[in-house]
């Protein structure tokens, strides 16, 4: 039986390791306090992966904000400082803050989203994706790392130009 340590120890070193180039479209993320479960989104965002289980999500995308909703997740970044997506769930930029997050000197964004049962915290950089993001449910909170060098990056809205 691998320790609470060992785990730790394992976590921080599989965050050290590069992606792969025959990777590209894969963007994983690691639950911190578990790192045997990941979620994981493919393809530009059309697979969510969460630990085996692969499906393909909803497109929940308005021209406020890029959504895409699977069983059990729901990734959501509004364009500007707040939008609303189908369901009339309500997206808010809590802060932004320039910091060094996994290496890099980035500016981040913490967006919230809250789902019927769930809640939903986003650590977003325009430039290198999807670092973290949290989920709140049942009293409990989980928190997913970017298990790699650059994360997710949402598509822009349209006439906005391009991700450096």
């Amino acid at each position: 039986m691998i320790s609470r340590y060992a785990r730790w120890i394992l976590l921080a070193a599989s965050l050290c390791l590069p992606v792969f180039a025959s990777e590209p479209s894969m963007h994983s993320y690691t639950r911190l306090d578990d790192g045997a479960l990941t979620i994981s989104l493919f393809g530009g965002g059309a697979t969510v992966a969460i630990g085996d289980v692969a499906s393909a999500p909803e497109d929940c995308s308005t021209a406020e904000a890029y959504c895409i909703r699977s069983e059990g997740f729901i990734l959501a970044i509004p364009y500007g400082k707040r939008a609303t997506v189908p369901g009339g769930l309500a997206l808010v930029e809590l802060s932004r803050f320039r910091s060094e997050f996994l290496g890099v000197n980035a500016e981040v964004r913490v967006v919230e989203l809250q789902a019927e049962s769930a809640r939903f915290r986003y650590w977003y950089s325009d430039r290198y994706g999807l670092l973290a993001f949290t989920i709140a449910m049942e009293g409990k909170e989980v928190t997913y790392l970017l298990r790699g060098t650059s994360g997710f990056l949402i598509p822009r809205a349209a006439g906005e130009k391009t991700n450096p």
